[in-house]
């Protein structure tokens, strides 16, 4: 019984710690996946682009959101669109900043 008790303990310890593994920022790739977690909501119904940036040991996203005025119109970008996402290289959101 303590051995099987060890041993799921065990795998729950190794899943944790890979399952936190996906969120670590190692490149540009991955800047863009932690970027796209955060702007899924704003992202959906036309697509954004998305432009990392390493700066020292954090990352820097650059979202541009788009918009369009009818459902037939081409998603454009507009002004005051720009979202700019500081991740550390954990993932965590440092910093966010809404463009003008």
């Amino acid at each position: 019984m303590t051995k099987k008790l060890l041993a799921v303990l065990f795998a729950a310890a190794i899943g944790a710690g890979v399952a936190a593994e996906p969120n670590e920022i190692t490149d540009a790739a991955s800047a863009i996946r932690a970027a796209k977690r955060f702007t899924k909501a704003r992202c959906t119904e036309t697509p954004c682009t998305y432009r990392p940036e390493k700066e020292g040991r954090q990352w820097r996203v650059w979202v541009q959101l788009t918009r369009r005025n009818s459902p037939r119109e081409t998603p454009r970008p507009y002004p005051g669109g720009t979202l700019i996402l500081y991740f550390d290289e954990n993932g965590t959101l440092l910093r966010r900043l809404e463009g003008d």
